[in-house]
Order: structure tokens, then sequence, then C-alpha cells
């Protein structure tokens, strides 16, 4: 069964690249720039991780949404956060991220990180 990856970006440009590169790895990927309940519920089942990118800027931080919507922390799904912010990193680190890379972040470096927390026990 493929790997079933949440990809939630607000930068279209780089949902678009990151998807693309994933596909290429095989990954199945749920590419959104929102996750509303409801909406975002059907999938969460399928998900084996959550990527997101994650700017200071933003309202709603995406972990927090993952977590509103998709219960991660219950489940266990591992959480990869990609951020230019140190607060961010912090904040991802301290919230129980499973990994925080970043940006700008080496591709290579972003398939090295989600294959190793793919592996991690949950």
């Amino acid at each position: 069964m493929p790997t079933t990856i949440l990809f939630y970006e607000d930068d279209l440009d780089i949902r678009q690249l990151v998807t693309e590169v994933l596909e290429e790895q095989g990954y199945t990927v749920i590419s959104t720039d929102s996750l509303r309940e409801g909406e975002a519920e059907m999938v969460c089942d399928k998900v084996d991780l959550f990527l997101a990118g994650s700017t200071e800027k933003t309202k709603e931080r995406a972990l927090e949404v993952f977590h509103r919507v998709c219960g991660a922390a219950e489940r266990n799904i591992p959480v990869v956060i990609f951020t230019a912010h140190r607060v961010v990193r912090e904040e991802a680190q301290e919230a129980g991220c499973a990994d925080v890379l970043l940006k700008p972040f080496d591709i290579d470096e972003l398939l090295s990180r989600i294959e190793e927390n793919l592996k991690q026990p949950v």
C-alpha cells in the first residue's frame, strides 16, 4: 500500500514542486492550502505523515490545524514542519513535531527526513 502524505502549504509554487517530487518518489500526496473540518476528516484516516510549511505570520499554525482536524497526537502521525523562522521551529519542537527543517531546505534532505520519520515506531 502506498504511503500517503498530507501536504499543507500556502505557497502554490512550493506546493506544486514538492508534490511533484514526492509523487515521483512513489508517495500518494494530498496537497492543500487549507484544512477545514469535514473536508479533511475523510483523508485523515489514510494519512501516514503530515508535511507542512509554516510561517511566523500564519494565524493558525499548521500543526495546530492538523491536530484539531486529524487528531495527530492521538494517532501518533509523524508531523514534519519546514519553516524559515526560528520561533516557529522552537514552538513546533515543543508541540511535539517529529521533525523540523529550516528553509531553504535541500529536496534530498526533505526526502531523507520523510523516510526517517516514516520508519520511526509510533
